[in-house]
């Protein structure tokens, strides 16, 4: 993804455009490898392949878009601060400012953060981060943005590897 970034030239402000060039020709959150070439706005390449593959598992799959702008966005040269990238993070998977995240939109951020194969490898601290969550005591509560931004700033070497 760094490579990716870097031939690019993809900063955190490009990263942001990505997303909102993705809201507004309405892509779905499962995107194929075309799409995953238009969503970027790139034409297709040996390296672009091997990223899609390496993220989908085949060319033929899908990935989630939201999943790619996180790893995207933990990539870049310069990154902006671990606040801003959660912050990021929750907005795109918060598209309708209900200021709440399931906890599968949780494992997703852990997953881009800690570059996870599977949301498998990360549940574990989604879990524990959930436990300490004022409002969202099960997996089936929706993790409010207060609630976000507090484990956030309280535990944010569990957010990052």
């Amino acid at each position: 993804m760094k490579e990716l970034c870097t031939k690019y030239r993809y900063d955190s402000k490009g990263i942001r455009e990505i997303y909102k060039y993705g809201v507004d020709i309405n892509l779905p959150n499962k995107i194929n490898f075309k799409q995953f070439l238009r969503l970027l706005r790139v034409d297709e390449s040996p390296q672009l392949r091997l990223i899609f593959e390496g993220l989908a598992g085949s060319i033929t799959t899908t990935i989630d878009h939201r999943l790619l702008l996180i790893l995207l966005m933990n990539s870049v040269v310069s990154p902006p601060s671990r606040l801003e990238r959660l912050q990021f993070s929750f907005d795109i998977l918060d598209p309708e400012e209900n200021r709440m995240i399931t906890f599968d939109d949780l494992l997703m951020i852990l997953q881009g953060n800690y570059f996870a194969v599977t949301t498998k490898e990360v549940e574990a601290k989604a879990k524990l981060l959930l436990r300490e969550t004022a409002n969202s005591k099960s997996v089936d509560d929706p993790i409010l943005l207060e609630d976000f931004q507090t484990l956030s700033n309280k535990f944010q070497g569990l957010f990052f590897p």
